[in-house]
């Protein structure tokens, strides 16, 4: 109904990979000792612990939220200049255009 076949591409893009970057730049600053070198405890793991339970479950939601958030709101935009008479492009273009600094 909607004709939108790169609908889960855009999502993977925008959920997915900032999701497992999240998850690399925490595995490589606490459990790799990435940021070691500032001699800043909070930046640092004890050796063999990994992260806390409640990290992944609580980073999933926060980004997944976020994400579907600007998704939602994008999408919107979208509509609303598709409906003022722009062509998809330009209706892409603008969207985000106007969304980007506010988000």
């Amino acid at each position: 109904a909607f004709r939108a076949a790169l609908a889960p591409v855009k999502m993977f893009f925008t959920v997915v990979v900032p999701l497992a970057a999240v998850f690399g730049v925490a595995v490589w600053v606490y459990q790799m000792k990435g940021l070691a070198f500032l001699g800043v405890p909070a930046l640092t793991s004890a050796a063999g612990a990994g992260f806390y339970w409640g990290t992944p479950i609580f980073t999933c939601t926060i980004i997944i939220g976020l994400a579907l958030d600007y998704d939602v709101f994008l999408f919107a935009r979208v509509v609303e200049l598709r409906r003022s008479g722009f062509d998809n492009a330009l209706a892409v273009r603008g969207a985000i255009c106007l969304t980007g600094p506010i988000i």
